[in-house]
């Protein structure tokens, strides 16, 4: 028997950019990409902590090193630049195969200042993209400040 667990995850990330002049999807920093082992074209699950919005999408690399996340297309009307967001993925494992996996989890601690550049629409790091920490194990017990 086959069951779907969490592949991956990133958690409490910024939104950089959300563009509807797109077809579709979700661009992701390709060395977020790569830590978090995610693909290009893998179905992923976007989640908008500040308005509860949640959609299924694909995801796109984008540039490395810019710490971007952008929702194209019809997803943008649902985020905008500085919307937290948790993008998921799953994957299907047997029974016995579950008891070894270990997803990938970043967790967004801290975010960089900013600017939004309303001429662009977009998010700008001032410093340094954000950094994250890859989390051994999630529990029960962790929470996370949603400021």
């Amino acid at each position: 028997m086959n069951i779907r667990v969490l592949y991956c995850k990133l958690h409490a990330a910024l939104c950089t950019e959300a563009r509807l002049d797109y077809m579709g999807s979700v661009t992701i920093d390709q060395d977020w990409m790569d830590a978090a082992a995610l693909h290009e074209g893998q179905e992923v699950d976007v989640l908008n902590v500040d308005n509860g919005e949640r959609l299924t999408t694909y995801v796109i690399a984008g540039e490395r090193g810019q710490g971007d996340i952008c929702l194209n297309g019809a997803a943008a009307h649902h985020f905008k630049a500085g919307n937290k967001v948790i993008i998921v993925a799953y994957c299907s494992v047997t029974l016995e195969e579950n008891l070894r996996f270990q997803p990938k989890v970043l967790l967004f601690n801290q975010h960089p200042p900013f600017k939004f550049d309303p001429k662009a629409q977009k998010l700008r790091w001032l410093e340094q993209p954000p950094q994250y920490t890859l989390l051994e194990k999630e529990t029960a017990s962790m929470v996370y400040p949603f400021d």
